[in-house]
């Protein structure tokens, strides 16, 4: 199994650090630079499934649920441009 991982260096190798408690890590590729004067990186990580069993994971994210929807709305549409409404601007 492949994953890419992308963010902040401090974030990826979080995350990277906590994969190795659900996966068998067998190879982690990285940092590597994102195009252009970003400030995130890729991480790509080779793994397989981890022989132990089924392992829980539980995320808790601070906040209210308005907020981390308002961040969520922000992430997926950061750095894209607006579509055109149909037909065309007018």
């Amino acid at each position: 199994m492949k994953i890419r991982l992308v963010g902040t260096d401090a974030e990826c190798r979080l995350v990277a650090g906590r994969l190795a408690s659900i996966v068998d890590v067998q190879e982690v590729d990285g940092p590597r630079s994102r195009r252009g004067d970003s400030k995130l990186v890729s991480y790509y990580i080779e793994c397989a499934v981890s022989p132990q069993g089924p392992v829980t994971v539980t995320v808790q994210q601070p906040g209210s649920q308005h907020e981390r929807a308002s961040q969520v709305a922000q992430a997926m549409t950061r750095g894209r441009r607006r579509a055109l409404p149909p037909g065309g601007a007018r």
